[in-house]
């Protein structure tokens, strides 16, 4: 089964926008992934973020298309020290890019940020995290090149990476206690975590069975 990877890419692009995510779409394919897109391959009746979340749950990689949203001549930034940096020609992509760009951080998912030259970087839009951006102008042959593809490829490795690090089962030769409760449940597939849980119940079963026949047929409480 291909990995599936996330497409976080605001609704109101350009028409040569819509024509570079297009592209980016079916070069994911052809790299053999499985892209997915809200309202594009993926729709949900929920309220939309838990729509989201359940298909990034799913997702083994998150791609950010930013494009810009708002723009404003000319702004104000306050600094630490209390004092205001002068901004012109400010450009901000939509919230949802950095909402998408998180929930998949924080699980984890290796990120692919392309993000058009100008826009402002701030939050997971930068390029000084666990990530390089990826900077564009949507022209057509832009991702028909070879930096986009050596961009593509590095970031599908981290993809595979993830995908087989997820699936592979806890092995013996590892030490254990070296391991918090959260990474050993999260390295647990679920029938093996379902064991678990079973098993526990079956132990508590036993101890207040042994409990109450010591107590003479009550109850040690």
């Amino acid at each position: 089964m291909k990995p599936k990877v996330y497409i976080s890419i605001g609704s109101a692009a350009l028409p040569e926008q819509k024509a570079a995510a297009e592209a980016i779409f079916r070069s994911l394919e052809t790299a053999g992934l499985s892209p997915r897109q809200m309202e594009k391959n993926e729709w949900t009746a929920e309220q939309p973020l838990r729509g989201i979340k359940r298909v990034i749950e799913e997702c083994h990689g998150i791609v950010v298309i930013a494009f810009r949203r708002y723009r404003f001549p000319k702004g104000s930034e306050r600094q630490k020290d209390g004092t205001e940096k002068e901004m012109v020609d400010v450009q901000i992509t939509t919230v949802w890019n950095q909402i998408e760009a998180a929930m998949g951080y924080t699980r984890g998912l290796p990120l692919f940020v392309i993000a058009e030259q100008g826009l402002l970087e701030d939050g997971l839009l930068e390029g000084r995290y666990d990530w390089k951006v990826y900077p564009t102008d949507f022209s057509p042959g832009d991702f028909q090149s070879e930096r986009f593809f050596g961009y593509l490829e590095s970031w599908k490795k981290l993809v595979l990476e993830h995908c087989a690090e997820e699936e592979r089962p806890l092995s013996q030769t590892e030490d254990l206690s070296k391991f918090s409760i959260g990474q050993l449940l999260s390295r647990l597939t679920v029938p093996q975590l379902w064991g678990m849980i079973s098993a526990f119940l079956a132990c508590l079963a036993a101890v207040a069975a042994a409990a109450f026949k010591a107590g003479g047929g009550k109850w040690p409480w």
